[in-house]
């Protein structure tokens, strides 16, 4: 019994806009292979000690630009800009906490990294709710001076 012949077997190959069309052959990227093998088994630990310290740092940060925009820009600002303070230096202890934490798992000998995750996800969720707190002060102390100039107007 005959096999049938695929119908782009059939195309005439003479003409090449009836050939079936052809792969590109693989390019090599330039990126190196990673070497997994290699990779110090303590380097999540310290990467992990890392974040926290810069979550911490920019929470700082976080807090003293709100304090200097409240006593400047945003004088008339309501008092629930103080919420974003607060909100920064919370994000602050979670990461410290969080970094103690670490050293404390580690000097036990106990599986720390899964229950990192948690003072991580803290930091960031408090980091947020500041950074919303100030946006919507900023957004409300703006209104009221655009319907204060708009009063002063009439």
């Amino acid at each position: 019994m005959a096999q049938p012949v695929p119908v782009s077997a059939q195309a005439d190959q003479s003409h090449p806009e009836h050939a079936a069309p052809q792969k590109a052959p693989a390019r090599k990227t330039s990126l190196p292979d990673e070497r997994i093998a290699q990779v110090s088994p303590d380097l999540a630990y310290e990467l992990q000690a890392r974040i926290f310290d810069q979550t911490a740092t920019g929470a700082l940060a976080g807090a003293g630009l709100s304090v200097t925009l409240i006593g400047s820009v945003l004088n008339d600002a309501p008092p629930t800009i103080w919420g974003s303070v607060v909100c920064f230096a919370a994000a602050a202890y979670v990461a410290g906490a969080g970094n103690t934490a670490l050293v404390e798992g580690l000097f036990s000998g106990k599986p720390v990294l899964k229950r990192l995750k948690l003072y991580q996800v803290m930091a960031g969720l408090f980091m947020g709710m500041a950074i919303g707190v100030l946006s919507y002060s900023v957004f409300v102390t703006g209104q009221q001076r655009t319907a204060d100039a708009e009063v002063g107007q009439r």
